[in-house]
């Protein structure tokens, strides 16, 4: 009984959470949004410049066809098109030169 006592409390606190979070969205529509292509790269649309450039650096090390073995290039290849379409489409809306 001790047990179900504890395990109903958390429940209750958790839903109190829940209901606390959904009342902040309530009143500031816009807490969590941001543009699709920053999410893409894991990224928020207000990270500084320096963030982005270091990021994209990030990617092009981890996500580089070369560095697959041969039998993960096809899908490395694709992987990292995307990543690069999407910071590039970033770079874009920043208005960064390349």
């Amino acid at each position: 009984n001790e047990e179900i006592l504890k395990i109903t409390i958390a429940l209750q606190e958790t839903e109190c959470e829940l209901r606390r979070e959904r009342d902040r969205k309530k009143s500031n529509p816009s807490a969590g949004t941001s543009n699709p292509v920053f999410r893409r790269v894991g990224l928020d649309e207000k990270c500084p410049d320096f963030v982005l450039k270091a990021v994209r650096s990030a990617y092009r090390r981890a996500l580089h066809p070369d560095t697959q073995p041969e039998a993960r290039k096809a899908e490395a290849t694709r992987r990292f098109q995307d990543s690069e379409a999407a910071f590039d489409e970033i770079y874009r809306l920043r208005g960064f030169q390349r």
